[in-house]
């Protein structure tokens, strides 16, 4: 027989903290209860979830530019090996003789070749490319090199062309991946020799046997550093 005042003032229900009334545009938990809803639906908004872990549950994709000159066609095919091994691309497999220097801008990780030609010397049209390249900035920015000889008939200079790239990228900023210590190569004193070790991916026109696998071998490597 008792009547119900649902009728409160800001602060006097018991227990409870301020809030206002539905009625002057707030909104109470008493008037969710009076339609027989959960004043939690009612009240509370939902939860969002956080851009900042949405962003973070997703890892990075490094972005692989593969620069590499050819004349004969073998670096070509390596390179697209490399391509292969790394899953990049072929929009992002450039030829050095129509690219253009500012393309590396767009990558994370440059992995560029050239064949060795005359005495220890770049293929042709590396010598354009290499003069623009090495005028930027590529700090934050990693290099692989790759290059094709033959040891056989050119010990001394088997290779020349991955060191050459290497001296010539010095100043640029520019983080070196990819060296490792050489094995089954025989006797080597050439300019991809430096502390003992090759500071690219030889292939050896000698031994085309192990082509395949060094490949391989390099680019689980350089993925990894």
């Amino acid at each position: 027989g008792r009547t119900t005042n649902w009728s409160h003032t800001e602060g006097s229900m018991p227990g409870c903290g301020p809030y206002r009334s539905g009625r002057r545009g707030g909104v109470s938990p008493l008037d969710g209860m009076r339609r027989g809803e959960n004043p939690e639906k009612s009240v509370l908004p939902r939860r969002k979830k956080s851009r900042y872990f949405a962003q973070n549950q997703k890892t990075a994709k490094i972005m692989i530019g593969i620069f590499y000159g050819s004349t004969t066609g073998t670096t070509e095919a390596v390179a697209e090996d490399i391509a292969k091994q790394l899953g990049v691309a072929s929009a992002d497999v450039h030829n050095v003789a129509d690219a253009s220097a500012d393309e590396a801008d767009k990558y994370d990780l440059l992995v560029v070749g050239s064949s060795t030609w005359g005495c220890g010397e770049l293929q042709d049209d590396w010598y354009s490319f290499l003069d623009a390249l090495k005028a930027k900035d590529l700090a934050g920015k990693k290099v692989a090199i790759f290059g094709c000889g033959d040891s056989g008939s050119y010990p001394d200079t088997f290779c020349d062309a991955v060191g050459l790239i290497y001296d010539g990228l010095q100043d640029t900023g520019c983080t070196f991946v990819g060296s490792y210590a050489p094995a089954g190569y025989g006797s080597i004193a050439s300019l991809i020799v430096r502390d003992g070790k090759f500071v690219g991916l030889a292939i050896d026109e000698s031994d085309p046997g192990k082509t395949d696998e060094r490949v391989a071998a390099w680019c689980g490597q350089i993925k990894n550093e």
